[in-house]
């Protein structure tokens, strides 16, 4: 999801939440910068939300989660502080967080949603939802081992020249007065498509070649990021309490 698209859902859930009887007001961030302790993408906004003093909590709580049911975004309420202690505690900002672990990524969101169709009919649970992990669009390179060899070539001079073009390698620093700015060398961005790259040129000890001949190049879908504890993948449920009590 878009900045802009993020905004304009939490705009809308604004506007849902502010006339409720007992807000006092209600304030609003999406996503949060790299180096903050929180880091978080565009596609997450938080919405900071004030209850008057006479009011009660709780049936503010349910009136809001009544109201943004609709709408097409996962949620979770609590308090700010209650927040860290459950982010310090698991690592996820939830009362209750099932920890899933795996290698295949498929079969974790498999087997999460499985567990959340479980825990869902279990009287008191809200918020209950499974770690996004969505597909993005990537492009993968497959070298020929047998193609690499027969140009003399090693695979992980091929990788490290993709490397450097694709990501970028820092090539020096240019001074204007008080300013300076990184010098980065790099491929354009039409360049940085399939066709783009089974064109790009390899050195090689018999001469340039292109990319096409030493790899296969293609268009692939790959989860948006990849979540881990002491170096293994996982994938959490997280769910909040209120109202009834669970039973035993």
């Amino acid at each position: 999801m878009t900045l802009s698209e993020s905004a304009a859902l939490a705009r809308q859930a604004e506007r849902l939440i502010v006339d409720i009887p007992g807000v006092a007001h209600v304030g609003r961030r999406s996503g949060r910068a790299e180096l903050d302790e929180h880091a978080e993408g565009v596609h997450v906004s938080e919405l900071d939300i004030g209850i008057a003093a006479q009011a009660d909590i709780a049936t503010v709580s349910r009136e809001i989660r009544a109201r943004l049911a609709y709408l097409p975004a996962a949620l979770s309420i609590g308090q700010p502080i209650s927040h860290r202690i459950d982010h310090m505690l698991s690592g996820v900002r939830s009362q209750i967080a099932v920890k899933i672990f795996g290698e295949d990524l498929d079969t974790l969101r498999g087997q999460a949603e499985a567990l959340r169709a479980s825990l869902a009919p279990i009287a008191g649970i809200v918020d209950l939802e499974v770690e996004k992990q969505v597909l993005a669009p990537q492009i993968r390179v497959r070298i020929d081992y047998q193609a690499a060899a027969r140009y003399g070539v090693s695979p992980a001079r091929i990788l490290a020249t993709l490397q450097s073009l694709v990501e970028g390698e820092h090539m020096g620093q240019i001074v204007e007065g008080s300013r300076r700015f990184a010098l980065v060398l790099r491929l354009p961005d039409g360049a940085r498509t399939p066709e783009g790259l089974a064109n790009l040129l390899i050195e090689t000890p018999t001469g340039r070649v292109p990319l096409a001949r030493l790899a296969a190049i293609e268009d692939a879908d790959g989860p948006n990021q990849v979540s881990r504890d002491d170096g293994r993948r996982r994938i959490v449920i997280s769910a909040n309490t209120q109202g009834a009590r669970c039973p035993k």
